[in-house]
């Protein structure tokens, strides 16, 4: 269907001007809101540090003196054993080894033919230094978990050494080390392999002294990645340990008294712990939820106003719909001192109504208007004295009355003129009932002149 008026409203317009104004009037609903959200933020704090203060001040603090031999053994028990637990589910969920997968392990084999006299000794002299977790301490800074106080025996384990040779009742001349070297992943499996070639050829001229002249070649040098049952068998075993760890932890905790029980979570948990401290007030929480409530109710009223559809400004009429507005014209009802600042500093200047009454009889006389229809609101008579007399001085007349919206004398009344003159109250008038009448007018053939703005 063809738009016929070309008064088109636009869907969404923001005036910030006029959003600020908006929110900013309605400061009461904002404080009252805020300093609720202030008591309640702040008493449910107050509650929840109540019952803590209470179900601490109500726990019964178990001496050793109370407990007997047996009892103490009891707890004694359970901290070994939630001791062997931890100790398990830490390794379990940090260890490197753990994070293998057994059907595609990341494997480096080297193998170092050591000769020279008692070849043996010397290869498992390098078997120790190769061995040592101090070696790995410089690659744990290039791990993500490089703050993890067990990392360099992490890396430790895996690597595996053994010495090929032929015989160990009698010295012999050539012996072999082999060095596997398995990893998460193969990246990490190249960097330990790295670190134990640098290593070999480091340590030849230390082991030397130690040991005597002799040779250290490498002679095999393969990487694969394979299944291999060792490391799943492994890892089963130490899942399995952990389990057990937990079984026998929950049967001694099973078995121990309430008195018992609370002694066992005072070792745990520290004796020292400080107690919860009685509620008070916190001003932070209270700062808190002012602000919460304060900036739930702006956003609320930020909302209503994109939705709102109703005249706030002259700009918003003006560029809406591309009619001249004449101006606004004050009011004289009483405001509190701090609504009437911000109206002063965000609304429009009220105009001047005598200049306001001769701009619109002459424009009126630029439009070859003979009869003007003013579509008035509450009070626009006695807003607009002598309108009437400047458009008279031009032989122009003037009837003003109800929109043609509301009642049949608008309509008859608005038929019978040849121009148009819209009188709005700001935050009253809804945009909708200006399209209508816009769009009536020019079905009509009418002149609009302008708007008038009510504060």
């Amino acid at each position: 269907m063809k738009e016929n008026s070309e008064f088109k409203p636009q869907d969404l317009w923001i005036n910030f001007r006029d959003l600020f104004l908006y929110v900013l009037l309605r400061w009461r609903s904002i404080l009252v809101v805020a300093l609720a959200g202030a008591v309640l933020l702040c008493g449910v704090k107050y509650l929840k540090d109540f019952m803590d203060y209470k179900n601490d001040a109500g726990t019964a603090v178990v001496d050793e003196s109370e407990l007997d031999v047996d009892a103490k053994a009891h707890v004694a028990l359970a901290v070994g054993y939630r001791g062997i637990y931890e100790k398990h589910a830490t390794y379990n969920a940090n260890a490197l080894y753990m994070k293998i997968d057994a059907d595609a392990v990341p494997t480096w084999n080297l193998s170092y033919l050591i000769a020279g006299e008692d070849s043996y000794a010397v290869a498992s002299l390098y078997r120790k230094h190769l061995s040592s977790q101090n070696l790995y301490e410089g690659l744990t800074g290039q791990l993500e978990q490089k703050n993890d106080e067990y990392l360099s025996a992490y890396l430790a384990e895996l690597v595996s050494f053994s010495l090929d040779y032929e015989s160990n009742d009698a010295p012999s001349e050539k012996v072999f080390l082999d060095i596997k070297v398995v990893a998460p992943t193969q990246e990490l499996c190249e960097q330990v392999t790295e670190l134990m070639r640098e290593s070999m050829n480091s340590l030849l001229d230390e082991v030397a002294a130690a040991t005597g002249t002799h040779t250290s070649k490498l002679v095999y040098d393969h990487y694969a990645v394979r299944l291999t049952e060792s490391v799943r068998t492994f890892q089963q075993n130490s899942l399995r340990a952990q389990d057990n760890a937990l079984k026998d932890l929950e049967e001694a905790e099973g078995q121990l008294t309430a008195a018992e029980k609370e002694y066992l979570n005072q070792l745990t948990d520290g004796e020292n712990t400080a107690p919860a401290a009685p509620p008070s007030v916190r001003k932070k929480y209270m700062v808190l939820g002012f602000l919460l409530g304060g900036v739930l109710m702006v956003a609320w009223y930020a909302l209503r106003y994109i939705f709102c559809g109703r005249v706030l400004s002259e700009s918003d009429v003006a560029l809406r719909y591309g009619i001249h507005v004449f101006g606004s014209l004050a009011s004289d009802k009483k405001r509190f001192f701090i609504d009437r600042w911000l109206l002063n500093w965000l609304q429009d200047k009220s105009a001047q109504l005598p200049l306001m009454q001769r701009q619109i009889a002459l424009v009126a006389k630029a439009a070859e208007s003979r009869a003007v229809y003013l579509i008035g609101c509450g009070g626009a008579a006695d807003r607009l004295p002598d309108l009437a007399k400047e458009l008279q001085t031009l032989d122009i007349s003037l009837q003003m009355g109800d929109g043609p919206l509301t009642s049949d004398e608008g309509v008859a009344g608005m038929a019978a003129a040849d121009a148009v003159l819209l009188v709005k109250q700001i935050g009253v008038s809804t945009h909708k009932d200006i399209i209508r009448e816009l769009a009536l007018a020019q079905q009509l053939g009418q002149t609009v002149l302008g708007v008038i703005l009510l504060k």
